[in-house]
């Protein structure tokens, strides 16, 4: 036997089910209600909950472009069909549950890697980014700190030299990364003088004439510890270091 409207539109305790809520807000909008199955109408006369129902539908869809044509309502099918308008409530429905649920859940904490706590951004992350700074490895670190390891063979000249004249370095101990490096001193001996600079594995890397007692190495320096020898005919006169900070 065919099934009535009741079966159709109204779940097991007799509501209105989302089938029959849709309907009903269809027969509204396009001024059909006469046309709804009477089982329908008599229903939402005397149903305050679903009256509340098809309300509630009712103002969430209005402004919502309506059709004319409607399968149930006496008129051909057309875009706007009510398996269309069911999938509508249906797809709003979970997607203000997710909302509610953001806005709502507590945000979760996470372990990271080096045993500390990261709590997550809340809802508000998209106006105020949080991005947490981004750490390097172990093995960056340890390559960062051997930049800065003594050269023993030269460490225990700075300071001094092999000649006997008196010789003092005027330069800062230590530079910016990125800055040119200025070396400036005080001797009693006139020039020229040449300026040898060795990294802290012994690697000679750079060499310059100096005919005055000032010389400008062009940068960027990576991050580290330096030596610069003051050599004159071939001899050494004097051992001076600076670091690069990171």
């Amino acid at each position: 036997m065919k099934p009535d409207s009741r079966d159709i539109h109204f779940d097991e305790d007799g509501h209105l089910n989302e089938e029959g809520v849709a309907l009903y807000v269809d027969g509204l909008r396009l001024e059909r209600t006469k046309r709804l199955p009477e089982a329908i109408q008599a229903h939402v006369a005397d149903c305050q909950q679903c009256r509340i129902s098809v309300t509630d539908l009712y103002v969430l869809l209005e402004g919502d472009q309506v059709e004319q044509a409607h399968p149930t309502l006496h008129k051909p099918t057309g875009q706007w069909s009510l398996i269309f308008r069911v999938a509508a409530m249906v797809t709003v429905t979970v997607g203000i549950a997710a909302i509610v649920y953001f806005f709502t859940r507590p945000s979760p904490e996470v372990p990271s890697s080096s045993g500390a706590t990261i709590t997550l951004a809340g809802p508000d992350s998209a106006l105020h980014p949080v991005t947490p700074e981004k750490q390097p490895h172990a093995g960056a670190k340890e390559s960062i700190a051997a930049n800065y390891d003594a050269l023993p063979e030269l460490e225990s000249l700075v300071g001094g030299g092999t000649r006997g004249e008196a010789f003092e370095s005027l330069s800062p101990a230590s530079w910016p990364h990125g800055s040119d490096i200025y070396l400036r001193w005080k001797t009693t001996g006139p020039g020229p003088w040449t300026i040898v600079l060795v990294d802290n594995l012994g690697k000679n890397l750079k060499e310059a004439r100096a005919d005055r007692a000032e010389l400008r190495l062009a940068g960027p320096f990576r991050p580290g510890l330096y030596y610069w020898k003051v050599l004159q005919n071939g001899e050494l006169m004097y051992v001076g270091k600076f670091r690069v900070e990171k």
